[in-house]
């Protein structure tokens, strides 16, 4: 009988971590979902699964840590968002082959940071369904509230 041959050059760990999984097709996440992992090493993860509608080629990946997991992480967890290639699909779930990069924080502060771009989403969205002009879309920070004010009075 021939010996199975691990192919495998990083450690795994059997850890169940939460995991919000984004499905990409051309680009545009087309699918979102909240998942666990049931393993994961410094190359990919195994994502419990029970049913894929469709399959995409590539994935967003963002998975938290913990602080009981890992004691260097901070307070309130550590959030990691990567991306992958999904390489394999099983009954139980899919592999994730992350490439190459990674962006890891601290979640409070990955919290800051996407309610601040929501913020700025809702001011874009606001300004472009004004017909702003763009000089008031593109330099938000350097708009004053009566200089917006006053190009909406001129527009009547």
């Amino acid at each position: 009988m021939e010996k199975y041959s691990e192919r495998r050059t990083h450690e795994r760990f059997s850890f169940c971590l939460p995991c919000l999984l984004c499905l990409n097709e051309d680009g545009v996440g087309s699918d979102v979902m909240e998942l666990e992992t049931r393993d994961i090493s410094a190359c990919g993860a195994f994502l419990k699964l029970h049913h894929l509608n469709g399959f995409s080629a590539s994935a967003s990946v963002d998975i938290i840590i913990p602080p009981d997991i890992i004691k260097c992480t901070e307070a309130t967890g550590t959030h990691i968002s990567t991306w992958g290639s999904i390489v394999r699909a099983e009954p139980d779930g899919i592999a994730v082959a992350f490439m190459e990069g990674c962006w890891i924080a601290p979640l409070d502060k990955v919290e800051q940071f996407i309610r601040k771009k929501i913020e700025w989403l809702e001011r874009q969205k606001s300004l472009i369904s004004s017909n702003a002009p763009l000089n008031l879309r593109v330099l938000p920070k350097r708009i004053k509230a009566d200089d917006l004010e006053k190009w909406k009075m001129e527009r009547g």
